[in-house]
């Protein structure tokens, strides 16, 4: 290799080589010929080339050296980081795409994407960053030879969509069958069964994946908003309290609360698209039990309780495996737009119930609107029954899967992420949750009648549901900080103004300033939860992350009822608002400080 000879002479200089000349000593391949060789120095004190090495400093404390064949070199992260950020975008992919495969030749295991990423981070500028992040997007550890990953960066260059590049099919085991090329697909990441995969990021549209991703999710919530508002009517009519009746409406959001976890594990064991089908399904199925509990007398209200339950449990499936599918089917710089538009179908959903099930309810009574959900999530199962399945990388590459990380284990390995922003996630939940008690409270408390709160309500509504996209495109553009403390200010701010109103219109500015602050935040949690969820172990992580949300927003109303019980409804409305100055608080701080925690 030209430039052992000057290596020899600098290694005791604590020279550490690095970039092509690093990958020469890793035997990593690079494109050309006769390059200078390149060294980092540990030494800041002003000396650069010299003995026919061109020298660049570099902070010790961020470089970890390796002996490989008798000379100091750079580990093979930092090399292939190195060339990704200094290097022509199409030389930078055959160093990448070697990397990302096992070297069976020196035994040297495979390095993943994430661990590129993750090295990259608090060491290069942002535009190498970006550099970085784009040829490691580009790479695949399917490519056969680096003139195959060079071959298929020049055509990504020159703007030809690049072929795909197939999985190895083995026929026989010594006979080994590899399709190079083939019809190209829109998606990376991740692999789907009975799908070739590209070997490009290719242009992503959100519209490719609306039917399967958005519309069993938009007919689950049609079907959950039509029979929210009757739950509680069905329960007086079998017999119930007031008190009890309250009870059964708060048996769904308790039952999607502590089924998170288990609804984590389910997710994991059947995958994303047979447990979106099967919550569907038992959502349907209970709902159609307690569409029949009048016809069971006395134990009526059991089975409406117990029905209630289940259709917590479902949304708890249904929601974490949705949210799942679309962090690992969507690129990264389309995440936040994706799961925005998710949780604004969601709002869209539950807002159209209501007025369906209530014309229905005009022809079958009460019943009616247990018949809209039944209709409603029945279409959801059997429309999910379209999701392709999602595979991860090991399993089209024939590779063996590890164990799966535990709960407990998930939960100590990121403990600092659910300590700082999951608590800053636990207050917006509570912010939210209390936000829907609020304006009709303090409707009643000026002596509006109900069209007056209800058109008030409505409209704080429908602004919501208008700037959910836009919110998840800033997301994506310019980071979650710019939504994250904005909303929840926007709604704390609203809230503190809000006991200051003493008329329909003052009410309705707050009301619509508060829906504003809310519309923004639309998928912000579940964003948060997919940018922070690992690789091995995300089903467990968002279980836990949803957890923690669904602890805020069952917590929320009660801090709002207890303090307007002790000293006034005005001062549990400022306590609400504080949720948001301190939700804020929390993302200013959290975010930017955990920023290296991200997986991407």
């Amino acid at each position: 290799m030209s430039g052992s000879a000057p290596a020899a002479e600098t290694s005791s200089a604590r020279t550490i080589f690095a970039s092509r000349s690093a990958a020469s000593v890793w035997g990593i391949p690079t494109i050309g010929v006769r390059h200078q060789v390149q060294a980092l120095t540990l030494q800041n004190d002003g000396g650069r080339s010299r003995a026919g090495i061109s020298r660049h400093y570099a902070d010790p404390a961020s470089v970890k050296v390796y002996r490989c064949e008798g000379l100091l070199v750079t580990d093979r992260v930092r090399t292939v980081l190195d060339l990704a950020a200094f290097t022509p975008f199409v030389e930078s992919i055959v160093p990448l795409d070697h990397v990302l495969k096992t070297d069976r030749k020196r035994g040297l295991p495979a390095v993943t994407k994430e661990t590129l990423l993750a090295g990259a981070d608090g060491i290069y500028t942002a535009a190498a960053i970006r550099r970085i992040q784009a040829a490691v997007d580009f790479a695949d550890p399917l490519s056969g030879s680096a003139g195959e990953s060079y071959s298929r960066a020049l055509m990504h260059v020159a703007g030809f969509e690049a072929p795909v590049r197939r999985a190895e099919c083995l026929t026989r085991p010594e006979f080994p069958v590899r399709q190079v090329f083939g019809a190209s697909q829109r998606r990376q990441r991740p692999r789907m069964k009975g799908m070739t995969t590209t070997s490009t990021l290719q242009p992503f549209n959100l519209r490719s994946i609306a039917l399967p991703a958005f519309g069993p999710a938009l007919l689950f919530c049609i079907g959950e908003g039509a029979v929210l508002p009757v739950v509680a009517l069905s329960a007086r009519d079998l017999g119930a309290s007031v008190a009890v009746s309250a009870l059964v409406v708060t048996l769904i959001g308790l039952g999607s609360w502590f089924f998170n976890l288990p609804a984590s594990l389910i997710t994991i064991k059947f995958g994303e698209r047979w447990a979106i089908v099967a919550a569907g399904a038992a959502g349907a199925l209970a709902l159609l039990a307690a569409g029949f509990a009048p016809l069971l007398a006395h134990n009526g209200i059991w089975l409406l309780a117990a029905a209630m339950t289940v259709v917590g449990m479902s949304t708890s499936v249904f929601n974490l495996a949705r949210q799942k599918y679309l962090t690992e089917a969507v690129p990264v710089i389309y995440r936040a737009r994706a799961l925005s538009t998710l949780g604004g179908v969601t709002r869209i959903g539950v807002f159209i119930g209501p007025f369906v099930g209530a014309a229905v309810m005009q022809f079958a009574g009460i019943s009616g609107a247990y018949w809209v959900g039944v209709a409603g999530m029945a279409a959801a199962a059997v429309l999910s029954l379209t999701i392709p399945d999602l595979v991860l990388p090991d399993d089209v590459d024939g590779g063996r899967k590890g164990p799966e990380p535990t709960l407990r284990g998930v939960a100590v390995s990121h403990a600092g992420v659910f300590l700082t922003i999951g608590t800053g996630i636990l207050l917006l939940s509570a912010l939210r949750a209390s936000r829907q008690v609020v304006i009709p409270l303090w409707a009643d408390h000026l002596g509006l009648d109900a069209t007056h709160a209800s058109l008030i309500y409505g409209l704080s509504g429908a602004i919501d549901m208008l700037v959910f996209y836009p919110a998840g495109k800033l997301m994506d553009r310019k980071g979650r900080m710019w939504v994250a403390v904005p909303s929840t200010l926007i709604m704390g701010t609203a809230l503190f103004l809000m006991p200051s109103s003493v008329d329909f219109v003052g009410l309705l500015l707050a009301s619509l300033l508060i829906g504003f602050g809310n519309g923004i935040s639309s998928g912000l949690i579940m964003t948060l939860g997919a940018d922070f969820s690992p690789n091995k172990g995300r089903g467990q992580f968002l279980g836990l992350w949803r957890f923690i949300s669904d602890a805020g927003a069952t917590g929320g109303p009660v801090l709002l009822s207890a303090l307007t019980a002790a000293i006034s409804l005005a001062a549990g409305v400022w306590a609400t608002g504080f949720l948001g100055v301190a939700a804020a608080a929390v993302f200013a701080v959290a975010l930017p400080k955990l920023k290296h925690r991200r997986n991407y």
